[in-house]
C-alpha cells in the first residue's frame, strides 16, 4: 500500500495517484489538515524487534501499518491542531495529542519517503547543505553568516 498525504484538492497528487493505480498499487490518500475528522481509528506499537504494529481506519478504509511500502508526501500541515478561538482547552488538548501521535506514527514507519517533512529543514538549510557537500567531496567556498555589515565587508 502506497500512501499520499495530499489536500483534497491536489491536481498533482491526484496524477500520482492515477498513475500509481494504473499500476496496480492500493493508494490510500490521507489529508492531513482533516485528519481529525476522518481519522476514525489509530491503533499501533512497537513489537519485540521495534517494529511499527497496528493499523489506522481513515474514511471506512483500514490499513495495516505493516503493508506500508512507501509514503507519498505532498502536505504535512495539521490545521485541525491549530490554536483558534473557536476551540475549547479539550478540544485543542485531543487535537494535538492526535498530530503527536500521527506524527510519531509516520516517522516508525519503515518504508520509502518522497518528500519526508523532516528532511524538508535539511534541504532549506544553506549551512547544512554546504557541510554535506563538502563531506561528499565538493569544493565549497567559505560561507558567512552574519548580521553585521562590517564581517560581510571584511569576507
Amino acid at each position: 500500500m502506497i500512501w499520499v498525504f495530499a489536500e483534497d484538492t491536489d491536481p498533482h497528487a491526484d496524477m500520482v495517484i492515477h498513475v500509481l493505480e494504473s499500476r496496480g498499487s492500493e493508494v490510500l490518500r490521507i489529508n492531513p489538515e482533516r485528519l481529525d475528522e476522518r481519522l476514525c481509528e489509530l491503533s499501533y506499537g512497537l513489537n519485540a524487534d521495534g517494529q511499527i504494529e497496528g493499523h489506522l481506519t481513515y474514511l471506512k478504509r483500514q490499513a495495516d501499518l505493516a503493508d506500508v511500502e512507501a509514503v507519498f508526501c505532498r502536505n504535512y500541515y495539521f490545521q485541525f491542531a491549530e490554536d483558534s478561538e473557536e476551540k475549547n482547552a479539550d478540544d485543542l488538548l485531543i487535537a494535538k495529542g492526535l498530530k503527536a501521535a500521527f506524527i510519531s506514527l509516520c516517522e516508525c514507519l519503515d518504508c520509502k519517503w518522497v518528500n519526508a517533512p523532516w528532511d524538508k529543514d535539511s534541504c532549506e538549510n544553506k549551512a547544512r547543505q554546504m557541510q554535506i557537500a563538502m563531506s561528499l567531496g565538493f569544493n565549497v567556498p567559505d560561507l558567512p553568516i552574519t548580521n553585521l555589515a562590517e564581517s560581510l565587508r571584511e569576507f
